[in-house]
C-alpha cells in the first residue's frame, strides 16, 4: 500500500517519481547527444539515416524507457489508488487517450507535460463534480476531451498553413 496525500486519492511517492521522471526526460532529450538523436529520428527519419544514426537502436531505447515509465505509473495506480489487482476492463479506462491530448498540448516538452497534466486533471475532476451535482451523463467529460482534441488538431492546420481569402474580380 502506497501512502496518499491526506484528503485525496493522490499517492505522493508516485507523484514525486513522475515529476522526477519528467525532469530527467527533459534533461535527457534536451541536453544529451542521445536526446538529439531521438529528436532527429522523430522529426526526420531520412535525415537520421543520412547522418548515420541507428534508428532501430533509438526506437528500442525510447520504447524501453517509455514502457518502464508506464509500468511505474501502472504500479502506482494498482498499489496506490485501487489497492488491488482488478480486471483490466475496470482499471482507469481512457487515461491513455487523455495522455495523448496532454502530450500534444505540451508540444513534446516533458516539463510542459507536468503543467498540462495538472490542468487536465483539474478539468476531469471538475467534470466529475459537475456530472454528480447536475446529474449529467458520465461521458460528458469524454466529450469535452474530444472537443479539446478536435480544436487542437484544427489549430494545427491554421498554424501550419496560412489561410487567406481572395476576392474574385468580376
Amino acid at each position: 500500500m502506497i501512502p496518499r496525500i491526506v484528503g485525496t486519492t493522490v499517492h505522493w511517492p508516485t507523484l514525486i517519481l513522475g515529476v522526477i521522471a519528467a525532469v530527467l526526460a527533459y534533461v535527457w532529450v534536451a541536453k544529451t547527444r542521445q536526446g538529439f538523436e531521438i529528436r532527429v529520428v522523430g522529426e526526420s527519419p531520412s535525415a537520421a539515416r543520412y547522418a548515420g544514426i541507428s534508428q532501430e537502436k533509438i526506437i528500442i531505447v525510447v520504447m524501453l524507457v517509455s514502457g518502464g515509465l508506464a509500468g511505474i505509473a501502472g504500479v502506482g495506480e494498482v498499489a496506490g489508488v485501487q489497492r488491488m489487482l482488478l480486471d483490466p476492463a475496470k482499471l482507469s479506462l481512457g487515461y491513455g487517450y487523455t495522455a495523448i491530448i496532454v502530450a500534444w498540448l505540451a508540444r513534446r516538452n516533458p516539463l510542459a507535460v507536468l503543467v498540462t497534466a495538472f490542468l487536465f486533471g483539474a478539468i476531469m475532476a471538475g467534470g466529475d463534480v459537475i456530472k454528480v451535482s447536475l446529474g449529467l451523463p458520465f461521458q460528458l467529460v469524454n466529450v469535452f476531451n474530444g472537443l479539446i482534441l478536435f480544436f487542437l488538431i484544427g489549430s494545427e492546420i491554421f498554424m501550419k498553413y496560412k489561410v487567406s481569402f481572395v476576392r474574385r474580380k468580376r
